[in-house]
């Protein structure tokens, strides 16, 4: 028997932090799939059902655009954030530029 070791290709994830001021910002990013009433709880529709989650947890996206909590304590443990912003302007012949800031 041969065993293979595979390195998964690693995904890029928006996520937003609830904060319980931040509702309707997280309700328009995650097209409804985040509800809450700006209280201590919010809930997710995930692919497996729905998933509650904790104010000050978070909320991420996979490339599926598939939403899912994620507790505050792990979030660090498991993502490493990307602080590159880039900005994408459209030059005069239509085609796209990528300048980054920081």
């Amino acid at each position: 028997m041969r065993i293979r070791s595979k390195t998964s290709t690693p995904q890029v994830l928006e996520a937003m932090q609830y904060t319980g001021n931040n509702t309707l910002e997280i309700y328009k990013w995650s097209e409804g799939m985040v509800t809450a009433d700006g209280g201590r709880y919010f809930e997710v529709e995930t692919v497996d059902g729905p998933a509650a989650g904790l104010h000050g947890d978070w909320i991420v996206m996979n490339e599926e655009r598939d939403y899912f909590p994620v507790r505050q304590i792990d979030f660090g443990k498991l993502y490493e954030e990307d602080l590159t912003v880039v900005d994408v302007s459209f030059e005069p012949d239509n085609t796209p530029s990528q300048t980054p800031s920081i």
